[in-house]
């Protein structure tokens, strides 16, 4: 969203009722939370931070070159995992399959709230998770940041001399490449890479939501001969 005040891309979500300290308040009764009739601002889809690191090493005529990136300091949408949750086949829903206690909660009462020790919800946890959690925006606003292994390159430079007396080929070398080998992801973020977008425009990226129909990360290998006349 564009709003007076804040960098565009900003992102707005539904939320529970919380107390001043952030924790979420449940009825006294039946455990259940309620939901907040305005939406709270999430963070803002743009990176703030970049960093890119190309760092190479030779060894007689081996070269290995490396290319990492890091971006941080922006938030994603998991669309993803609301679907997740609606089927039951999320790993949140896969622990909590009984009545459970919802985490940090807390009981309004006249002097304040008190916090929930002893008062799981009430209804079938199946329906929390498919039509209560999952209609709830904040639960899937997450740290976008991320590292990626983005290339790495192992070159061989052949010998010459390897080739016996011929004269045309001036140089040549063997390539390993590998693309998106390692990445690793904020602890928040336990569904998947944040470039990743529903978007199919130029700028996808900018949107900052992903859902089930989005093509999972892949890793890449390939090999590349070149050759100097």
């Amino acid at each position: 969203d564009a709003v007076p005040g804040q960098p565009v891309f900003s992102l707005y979500a539904s939320d529970w009722n919380r107390d001043p300290q952030g924790h979420i308040i449940v009825d006294g009764i039946t455990g259940m939370p309620s939901v907040n009739s305005t939406k709270q601002y999430a963070g803002n889809t743009e990176p703030k931070y970049f960093l890119g690191i190309n760092p190479n090493f030779s060894y007689g005529r081996l070269s290995l070159n490396v290319v990492l990136d890091y971006r941080g300091g922006n938030k994603i949408v998991n669309s993803l995992g609301t679907a997740l949750d609606f089927s039951g086949i999320s790993s949140t829903s896969g622990e909590n399959r009984s009545h459970f206690i919802i985490p940090n909660s807390v009981i309004a009462d006249g002097n304040g709230y008190t916090p929930n020790k002893n008062i799981p919800i009430s209804s079938g946890v199946y329906q929390y998770w498919s039509t209560i959690y999952n209609s709830i925006g904040m639960p899937y606003m997450v740290n976008a940041s991320f590292w990626k292994l983005r290339e790495t390159a192992l070159v061989y430079d052949l010998p010459l001399k390897m080739l016996g007396s011929q004269k045309i080929i001036k140089k040549l070398t063997f390539s390993l490449i590998g693309q998106n080998l390692l990445m690793i992801r904020a602890k928040t973020n336990k569904w998947t890479d944040p470039e990743f977008s529903t978007s199919i425009n130029a700028n996808a990226n900018a949107a900052g939501s992903v859902n089930e129909y989005v093509t999972p990360p892949t890793r890449s290998y390939g090999f590349s001969i070149n050759t100097t006349f």
